[in-house]
């Protein structure tokens, strides 16, 4: 029997490229996570922005290559500090990764 989350890893390995990703990974891991909203992000296509710099999450993400939460970083007083949005309550974020390198990150925010 395969678990949702193997069946979330078979289904991005049968993306063709990244709009297909797109297409076939947010509206099912969305909802596996219970999340608002979702993104991912090529970092080839996006230019560095000041506005990550202090990003704690983001910093974490890219020093680790790991998937994480934002309460394994930050307090949730701090979280809130930095990110007031009201979709942003709670973030998950993983490493895009290929042949070792870091090629993007994908995210995933919940308000709850």
């Amino acid at each position: 029997m395969k678990t949702p989350l193997l069946e979330l890893v078979e289904l991005i390995g049968a993306s063709h490229d990244v709009a297909d990703l797109r297409a076939r990974l947010f509206p099912a891991a969305t909802e596996m996570f219970g999340g608002m909203r979702g993104g991912l992000f090529l970092l080839a296509d996006v230019p560095p922005l000041p506005r990550f710099q202090g990003n704690p999450v983001i910093n974490a993400l890219l020093a680790r290559h790991a998937p994480l939460h934002e309460e394994q970083i930050v307090g949730p007083q701090e979280w809130k500090a930095f990110c007031s949005r009201a979709d942003h309550g709670h973030v998950l974020a993983g490493p895009l990764v290929q042949n070792g390198e870091l090629v993007g990150v994908i995210g995933f925010t919940r308000a709850q």
